[in-house]
């Protein structure tokens, strides 16, 4: 009886250390994108290929690409809100500053 609750406390301590690093996996997946993709294949091809390592794996990779997916949505968007005014802007402004009417008046003002 010993020797199964032995093998119990085992298998309850291996349970956890597997928990432990689907959630380091999970972390990193989510703090460093492109190495998510390392645990993907860890669990997926090198791993006991267990349901829950399958599972993970599958995890790793879905939160990988979601959170590149949302970095390179917010770049785009920083990129968008620090670019100078666009094309047509520019040219209405220059336009409007150039515009012969512009001209006249301000060679009355120099006369």
């Amino acid at each position: 009886e010993a020797y199964k609750a032995l093998l119990e406390v085992d298998m309850q301590e291996r349970k956890i250390k597997e928990t432990q690093g689907y959630t380091q996996a999970y972390i990193v997946s989510l703090l460093f994108p492109p190495l998510g993709v390392y645990y993907f294949f860890k669990y997926l091809f090198f791993a006991n290929g267990t349901n829950e390592d399958i599972k993970a794996g599958v995890i790793s990779l879905v939160l990988t690409v979601v959170v590149i997916v949302l970095s390179v949505w917010a770049f785009a968007g920083l990129l968008q809100q620090l670019s100078p005014a666009g094309p047509s802007q520019s040219i209405d402004l220059l336009k409007k500053t150039v515009a012969p009417e512009n001209a006249k008046e301000l060679i009355k003002l120099y006369r």
